[in-house]
């Protein structure tokens, strides 16, 4: 198992509950996790935009190792 530092921003910072601004939350994940099953076990929207270690990640089967920080932030529209 590894753990990764995934943190919410903006409107999805009460996933999961008790994530304070600018907080974060430890979770274990399978060895051979990918972005795509953090996105699954936290039932994160579709559209989202997801950094890891600091660098913008699209692609769902991105591998994340121990270790890794993550941030998540919802897309947002604007005009």
């Amino acid at each position: 198992m590894i753990k990764v530092k995934v943190k919410l921003f903006a409107g999805l910072r009460g996933l999961p509950p008790g994530q304070g601004l600018g907080e974060g939350n430890m979770i274990e994940l399978a060895n051979e996790a990918r972005v795509g099953d953090l996105v699954r076990r936290l039932g994160l929207p579709e559209r989202r935009l997801i950094f890891v270690n600091g660098v913008a990640r699209s692609e769902d089967n991105y591998p994340l190792k121990e270790g890794d920080e993550i941030g998540v932030f919802p897309l947002l529209g604007g005009g």
